[in-house]
């Protein structure tokens, strides 16, 4: 009887996937992962990026990775307003971290080399 509920569920699931999937209920993701998963950005000292092509997640992940001595922020913002305190850390620095998609930049206070990749 068990392997008889499984398979049923496992049926369901999959009745539903494709419903969702041909009804529109379900929202797919306007760019490849593969496009989402590439992006990312290296530099030295302050920047601000544009991260504006990235809000099609519920949030955004990404490993930021900095070497440095001194303090090493990383802001997500829309437009010139902070909203989300990313990152806030002395010396070298490597971590993983998300934010709102509303975010449009990322301002970034560095001393050393940095890089972020979205995953």
């Amino acid at each position: 009887m068990r392997g008889k509920v499984e398979q049923l569920i496992v049926v369901l699931a999959l009745v539903l996937l494709v419903a969702c999937g041909s009804s529109g209920g379900a929202k797919s993701p306007t760019k490849p992962a593969a496009t989402l998963s590439s992006w990312s950005r290296r530099g030295t000292g302050d920047d601000v990026l544009d991260v504006s092509s990235l809000t099609d997640k519920a949030y955004t992940k990404a490993v930021i990775r900095h070497d440095g001595n001194d303090n090493f922020v990383v802001w997500a913002c829309v437009g010139a307003e902070k909203i989300e305190l990313l990152v806030n850390a002395i010396g070298d620095y490597s971590g993983t971290v998300l934010w709102e998609p509303r975010a449009d930049t990322l301002t970034i206070t560095a001393d050393g080399p940095w890089e972020i990749v979205v995953q």
